[in-house]
């Protein structure tokens, strides 16, 4: 007819939200709404109501899970990412030191070669040094021969 009516409510179901672990399943799987009608005529007529309904077999709200697995696959991209310029750094630390051990390898080689040197050069001066004691006791004997 000529009158004028409007309607407006909301629901929502609870396993979209995080609740508390002990709440009991049937309350999880449960959806609460509340509305308002409202209806012009010479004697308007307004409605209210509030309800919950319960889900039996869980709630058929996908969003909530597909949400929470775009979340969770986004945050695995972010720690796959971090492990992968981790491990890269990891492996550049690891040629330095290898490298720089070779360096060292090379360096303690090269030290060794001079102390065999150094070694071998000692025992020469031994023998001279013996050598010329003798050869000293050698002269000192045949001037005293010459001096007699």
């Amino acid at each position: 007819g000529e009158y004028t009516a409007m309607a407006l409510g909301c629901a929502a179901d609870l396993a979209n939200f995080e609740l508390p672990a002990a709440t009991p399943d049937f309350i999880k799987n449960a959806s609460v709404n509340a509305g308002t009608s409202f209806l012009a005529h010479d004697d308007p007529d307004y409605t209210f109501k509030m309800g919950m309904s319960f889900n039996f077999g869980g709630s058929k709200s996908k969003s909530n899970a597909s949400n929470f697995n775009a979340d969770f696959a986004r945050e695995l991209a972010l720690v796959e990412q971090r492990n992968l310029r981790t491990n890269n750094k990891q492996a550049e630390a690891i040629k330095n030191v290898q490298r720089d051990n070779l360096r060292v390898l090379a360096h303690n080689k090269n030290l060794q070669a001079q102390i065999d040197v150094l070694i071998a050069s000692q025992a020469d001066m031994l023998v001279m040094k013996e050598q010329l004691a003798q050869l000293t006791t050698l002269i000192a004997g045949s001037e005293m021969v010459a001096v007699k």
